[in-house]
């Protein structure tokens, strides 16, 4: 818990995720204006998904480093999370 004179790790930590955060945005954003990414795609929303998917990887192996080969799942779903990012949405049935 960060309670007490932990809230000052609390707060780097927040400080760094939102400098991680602002870096990733700013990298979407290029690629949204290279046309790599759709033009309607949320910087900010998937700089976050990222910043989760990465904590989740982080969180379960080092829970249980024998789990999973980090470099080798963590790329294959880095890849997978991307290829998301630019596959186009599939049609909705009429409502």
């Amino acid at each position: 818990e960060y309670v007490g004179e932990m809230d000052a790790v609390r707060t780097r930590h927040l400080a760094l995720r939102d400098e991680c955060i602002a870096d990733m945005q700013r990298a979407l954003r290029r690629d949204v204006r290279r046309g790599a990414l759709p033009k309607g795609l949320s910087a900010r929303s998937a700089a976050i998904g990222l910043i989760a998917l990465f904590d989740g990887l982080l969180h379960h192996w080092m829970l249980d480093r024998s789990g999973f080969d980090l470099v080798r799942v963590g790329t294959t779903v880095f890849d997978a999370y991307l290829r998301g990012l630019v596959a186009e949405a599939p049609a909705r049935p009429p409502t």
